[in-house]
This record gives structure tokens, sequence and C-alpha cells, in this order.
């Protein structure tokens, strides 16, 4: 993240590098009270991804108990907060988003496999660019954490020899 100032300006930053990307077109954010959370540039940055900023969602619920009216193909359950209050969080997902999901996880994990197999060529090149086990291992690191979403990935044998 960059040098923040203020909590919005790490909230703000947060929407930019983090949360925007994800969002897309008919995604709802639901900001809480914070006051940061009431930060015009964020909200615009949310409005900008496609998605709507409200904070009269709670308003608008169904009081009735038949949560499938919301949407059809959309699973709703309800659970208790488990500290034993009143609240009630309404977790919502779809047959659409599991199959996003899965497929981008597919994705990340082709460009895990294809970086996985570039390195394994750079560690038996003649050259040999990748030398040492060390480095072959901050490059592994750095490479599941860029494609974090496809790791877990097939068990991939890496040898690299030392000469």
């Amino acid at each position: 993240m960059t040098d923040a100032k203020t909590v919005s300006d790490v909230f703000r930053e947060y929407v930019r590098q983090v949360l925007a990307p994800t969002l897309g077109r008919g995604d709802l954010v639901v900001p809480d009270n914070l006051s940061s959370h009431k930060d015009t540039q964020a909200l615009r940055l949310i409005e900008a991804a496609g998605a709507e900023a409200r904070r009269d969602f709670e308003r608008e619920l169904p009081e009735e108990r038949d949560w499938s009216k919301i949407e059809p193909g959309l699973e709703v359950k309800l659970c208790a907060a488990p500290d034993g209050s009143r609240e009630v969080f309404v977790l919502c997902g779809s047959h659409l988003r599991a199959e996003k999901e899965k497929a981008i996880r597919s994705r990340q994990a082709e460009k895990l496999a294809k970086a996985l197999e570039k390195m394994q060529a750079s560690a038996q090149a003649p050259q040999r660019a990748l030398r040492d086990r060390d480095r072959a291992l901050v490059r592994m690191g750095r490479l599941m954490s860029q494609f974090s979403r496809g790791a877990p990935v097939r068990h991939r044998d890496f040898r690299i020899s030392r000469s």
C-alpha cells in the first residue's frame, strides 16, 4: 500500500488496490457507518468498477423469511452471530458465482503451471540462470503468492543440481 495519512486514505487505497478489481457490474457493496467508509472518492471507485454502493440496503431487505424471493438461483442462509447477540448474518451464494470462482482458479492454476515449467526449463538450461536451491525457492514463493488462487497445483518434481 501507499503512505496513507488517515483511515480514509487507507480505506481508499484498499478499495483501489484490493476491492475494486474484484467488483463487476451488478455487484452490491454495503459500507457500514464507519466514517472512513463515507469517503466519496472510495465510493466513486466502487461505482467506477460497475458496482453499487448503498447504505440503505438493510432497510430494503424483505421482512418475511422467504429469502429465495430475492433472486432465482440464489442460495441464502441465515446465520446467528457467534457472540450470541440478536444480529443475524445473511450469507448468499449462487451456482453462477461458484462457476466463476472455479474458472478463476483454473486460469490461475494454468498460469502457475506454465510459470513453474518455465522455471524448470531455466534450471535445466545450459546457461542455468536459476543456479541454486535458495533462488529457486524464492522464485517459487513469489509465483505461489502471485497465483495464490491457482495453488495448490499438481505435484511437480523440481531438481536443481549443484555443479
